[in-house]
């Protein structure tokens, strides 16, 4: 398993096939988890958070993110702002937070499974 964390600026981690926990930090930041039941959380910013293969927890934070779970069981947290969920295959649990205004849209799509 592998522990990964981003600092302020746009990151990009990747974990393994592995368990793995990855921080993207503040900033603009790309994460994927690939194989393994992965910790995923991009905190400020704008993100993109790919989840991949197992049973994916992943959290936005606040900022314009976008949350993929893949293959497996996932549960996806937008935070703040505009999110974009896509649970993917699985039975996954989506939540899309909070939108700050009345011009933040969430777009929730559970993919297969029993969302």
């Amino acid at each position: 398993a592998e522990s990964l964390y981003g600092e302020d600026g746009a990151d990009t981690l990747s974990g393994g096939a592995d368990d793995d926990v990855l921080e993207g930090g503040d900033g603009d930041d790309s994460v994927v988890g690939a194989n393994g039941d992965d910790t995923i959380s991009g905190d400020d910013g704008a993100d993109d958070l790919d989840g991949g293969n197992g049973a994916d927890e992943i959290s936005g934070g606040n900022g314009d993110d976008t949350l993929v779970g893949g293959e497996g069981d996932d549960s996806l947290s937008g935070g703040n702002e505009t999110d974009e969920l896509n649970g993917g295959n699985g039975d996954d649990t989506l939540d899309a937070g909070n939108a700050d205004s009345a011009s933040d849209t969430e777009v929730v799509n559970g993919g297969a499974g029993d969302d």
